[in-house]
């Protein structure tokens, strides 16, 4: 699962994004507003989840924005999964491979 806190207010926004964050800052969610969905994703039961949903607000939401270049193929997806696949491989030891 993935999840998007909604814009919270942290230290990261804050300095990395100030004039935006100066404009917004009323708009923002607190801290703990912003974790509720990735502890509700922690503590659910799976099988109440979608697989490979993408959640906001305690509820899958759409992966994709209009015009936002978010789109992706599945080729792009089978490319990532295994460039990813060899980062963790070269990580676990040999040993615990069998």
């Amino acid at each position: 699962y993935t999840m998007h806190p909604g814009w919270t207010e942290t230290d990261g926004v804050k300095k990395s994004i100030p004039g935006f964050y100066n404009f917004y800052k009323d708009k923002f969610r607190s801290l703990d507003q912003g974790v509720d969905t990735i502890v509700y994703l922690a503590l659910q039961d799976q099988a109440k989840l979608e697989p490979g949903g993408f959640y906001l607000d305690r509820s899958p939401s759409d992966k994709h924005l209009c015009l936002a270049g978010t789109q992706y193929t599945a080729k792009e997806v089978d490319q990532l999964f295994v460039a990813m696949k060899k980062l963790v491989m070269a990580k676990i030891p040999e040993s615990r491979l069998l």
